[in-house]
């Protein structure tokens, strides 16, 4: 797959998964009409990352790369 730079937009939810576990923590989920995608930043630990914090329940636009299985390697968020 050749990753190249797109946009995105929809609404960025924060998701709490295993919760109760050694591995629980947050992940970085935005919602569109069409689909659903988890979020990531390069060189970032997918959980926890507090850069998408202020953003929760907000409708963005985000400039990045689409992934294997709905991921998107966020490059920046516009709005």
């Amino acid at each position: 797959m050749i990753d190249l730079e797109t946009y995105v937009s929809g609404t960025l939810i924060l998701e709490n998964i295993n919760v109760s576990s050694k591995s629980d923590g947050i992940v970085v989920v935005l919602v569109t009409p069409k689909s659903k995608y988890k979020l990531y930043r390069q060189g970032v630990y997918t959980r926890n990352d507090s850069f998408f914090f202020p953003y929760e329940n907000s409708n963005v636009l985000i400039k990045g790369e689409l992934q294997k299985n709905n991921w998107f390697k966020v490059n920046e968020i516009i709005k």
